[in-house]
């Protein structure tokens, strides 16, 4: 199967799949398996639409040195896991900033990338009630996704140090 092509998979496929993914804090040993996913996922659907700065910015953001400094840093990251496997990446910046959300493509559209949201925000919301807003620097390919999500566009697309994303944010209902 080509790594764009998707398998069709039934409601009961896709809802026995989708329970058994475990999201949990990404652990030590998780960060390298994690960032692989990253950058796989970054290279197909993200690096296509930048220009060769805004790969490399990116690349040192997924470096497992700086990703670890980010953490310690008050960064919180999560992943999701099935089957043993890491099929997806967030990683939340202090207050309530996705700082990034990757999901494998075979596990896209299946909601992964939702309850990765949602598990963070419940973190986030844990120890920060007064947090209102949640924002996002999303890219092309990510837009329609936190859309689904309610956000919404700040202002058009924008480029900072070769790296294309459109500002969005979530307002949070009380």
């Amino acid at each position: 199967m080509a790594a764009t092509e998707r398998r069709a998979y039934s409601t009961a496929d896709l809802e026995q799949r989708v329970t058994e993914i475990e999201i949990r804090p990404m652990s030590e040993a998780d960060v390298e398996p994690g960032l692989e996913l990253v950058m796989k996922v970054f290279a197909e659907f993200v690096a296509p639409d930048l220009r060769p700065a805004g790969v490399a910015s990116f690349a040192k953001w997924a470096d497992p040195t700086a990703f670890a400094e980010r953490l310690r840093g008050g960064h919180r990251a999560l992943a999701a896991v099935h089957g043993g496997r890491i099929v997806g990446v967030v990683e939340w910046m202090p207050p309530a900033h996705v700082a990034m959300l990757f999901v494998d493509a075979a596990m896209q559209g299946e909601g992964v990338g939702q309850r990765l949201f949602e598990a963070g925000l419940r973190q986030i919301r844990a120890t920060r009630q007064d947090v209102k807003t949640v924002g996002v620097h999303a890219s092309r390919y990510a837009v329609p996704f936190y859309r689904r999500l309610g956000f919404r566009a700040l202002a058009p697309e924008q480029e900072q140090d070769g790296i294309r994303y459109t500002p969005m944010l979530l307002v949070l209902e009380e």
